[in-house]
């Protein structure tokens, strides 16, 4: 083998397992270092990191780093309100669940839906009285509406009768013209009465009668001008009683339509609903049950009951070493692997971070520097290897990143830098 560079410049040892046999001389050296000198130098070649192994032929330049497998929309806990109790668990450790899909139930079920049940029938029955007086003030309002049309219509036929009397040969004017005979025989008798040569033919008497007689027909006119304006006045009266209680009826439906409101109660119906909701606790998204800590008839905590997480899309979190950052790039083919997986992860850098910092990951090498800076790189693993991934959630594990010399740095997973920045 010839060619084999290895960019760790951080710690050349991490490409080299334990039970390495070095017998002659140990070379330490940055990313340029030539593990295959001359026979005399060495007596044998270093084992190699399976994940860097995976990437093909030993001449292949590559980044090793340190890495942990997860969900790539994380762990999800679920939280459940505390001061509870779990009255039954739904879901095992390792099923898929889909969104919605209900994972604990909560002992408060009972009390809220019987809470939620008063409730519908409070707004049942109220609804149900709304409905019983409004329909008795809409009647009363077109009682009064039918009343006040009545009175309109009489009071126009008292009117249309007392024109009718006063016009040519009605009962009016045939009384005036009564009163104007009399009067006009009364003033012949009186000019007769008071005549020398007329006088004995005129008796006192006559002329008291007639008197008498033109009072009664004035008296009768006037009686019955007085009867019809009258008859006009009671029927406006009584148009104006029927509007007003009409004002009243239509008040009194719009006071029924105010008091009909059931909006606070309708508020507290769709709350106590919530709260039913609440003591079903649901999944967030499709996910599988990736750790169960809840038991039937455990009071409940601020304590997560399980963790969920989407695995059918796996990533590998991976620290980078600052000084090696520039030879990988989005893209770039990437091998993972660890002990406790049956087979070697084969993924693609999907972003590299421009925050650097401290690393996170523990070392499984004793004597790997600590004092180093890294950049997160996100590794999308391919689709086939998902389920293979999703079997140790949170495994950290050995990676090998083709590198090259010449490619630069395509940062997409923007934030926010406070510390040590990457030129491109």
């Amino acid at each position: 083998m010839s060619g084999l560079r290895l960019a760790a410049a951080r710690n050349p040892w991490r490409n080299v397992l334990p039970g390495a046999i070095v017998s002659l001389v140990v070379l330490i050296a940055g990313p340029g270092c030539d593990l295959t000198r001359s026979p005399e130098t060495r007596t044998a070649a270093p084992h190699r990191l399976q994940a860097l192994a995976a990437l093909g032929p030993s001449g292949i330049p590559a980044v090793v780093a340190q890495g942990q497998l997860e969900p790539a929309g994380g762990v999800l806990p679920i939280l459940v309100e505390p001061g509870d109790r779990i009255a039954k668990v739904e879901v095992a450790e390792g099923d898929l669940v889909k969104a919605d899909q209900t994972l604990v139930v909560l002992a408060s079920l009972a009390v809220r839906e019987t809470e939620l049940a008063v409730a519908e029938t409070q707004l049942r029955e109220s609804q149900t009285r709304a409905v019983a007086a409004a329909k008795v003030a809409q009647a009363k309002l077109d009682v009064a509406t039918t009343q006040l049309e009545k009175a309109e219509l009489e009071m126009q036929q008292a009117q249309a009768r007392f024109d009718r009397a006063k016009a040519s040969g009605g009962e009016l004017d045939l009384l005036n013209q009564q009163v104007e005979l009399n009067q006009n025989k009364l003033n012949q008798i009186r000019a007769a009465f008071n005549d020398a040569t007329t006088q004995k033919l005129v008796s006192r008497a006559s002329l008291d009668q007639q008197e008498l007689a033109v009072n009664q027909a004035k008296l009768a006119a006037e009686s019955a001008k007085t009867d019809a304006q009258q008859a006009i006045q009671r029927e406006r009266l009584s148009v104006e009683t029927a509007r007003r209680e009409l004002v009243a009826a239509k008040l009194a439906v719009e006071s029924n339509e105010v008091q009909s409101s059931f909006e606070s109660l309708e508020k507290q119906i769709e709350l106590l609903r919530l709260q039913v909701e609440a003591t079903r606790v649901k999944s967030p998204v499709d996910a599988m049950v990736l750790r169960l800590s809840a038991t039937a008839g455990q009071a409940t905590t601020t304590a997560p009951v399980m963790h969920v997480g989407d695995v059918s899309k796996m990533i590998c979190r991976a620290e980078i070493d600052v000084a090696e950052i520039r030879k990988i790039g989005v893209g770039a083919e990437a091998r993972v692997s660890s002990s406790a997986l049956s087979e070697t992860l084969v993924g693609h850098v999907q972003s590299i971070s421009r925050l650097i910092g401290a690393p996170q990951l523990a070392s499984p090498y004793p004597t790997a520097r600590v004092d180093w800076r890294s950049a997160e790189v996100v590794i999308a693993i391919d689709p086939e290897y998902a389920l293979a991934a999703a079997r140790f959630v949170n495994l950290q594990v050995d990676v090998a990143i083709n590198a090259s010399d010449d490619v630069a740095m395509v940062p997409v997973a923007d934030t926010d830098s406070n510390s040590d920045s990457i030129d491109p």
